[in-house]
């Protein structure tokens, strides 16, 4: 089983508590979305839940934060550059930011699913 199988038969339905939209995409998107589905076995409609929960549930939020996503081989290389205070000092500062980040995102998420 794929990544990206496991990923997406984890996610399941989530039951009855749905709406039906209809959107329009790009075609060359439509086309990727076709050769993942097939590849990962699951629904275009699994595909597209889990993209966009994503999009609302943490790539919103991580933009107002001022957040981005790197590689855990590109943060590798920036520690290399430090010293051993230096990645220490650097570590705890992430520590006690991260938290507030994480603190403030559960808040705001707790908020939204009451809605």
């Amino acid at each position: 089983m794929t990544q990206l199988e496991t990923a997406l038969k984890t996610e399941g339905r989530r039951g009855p508590d749905t709406v039906t939209r209809t959107f329009r995409i790009d075609r060359d998107v439509d086309r990727k979305m076709e050769g993942l589905s097939s590849e990962g076995r699951v629904s275009m409609n699994q595909m597209a839940n889990k993209a966009l929960r994503r999009y609302v549930e943490w790539e919103v939020n991580a933009e107002k934060f001022g957040t981005v996503t790197t590689s855990a081989s590109t943060i590798r290389k920036f520690f290399d550059y430090l010293t051993i205070e230096q990645a220490k000092e650097m570590g705890s500062w992430w520590g006690e930011n991260l938290y507030k980040l994480e603190r403030a995102l559960f808040i705001e998420l707790s908020m939204i699913r009451r809605t």
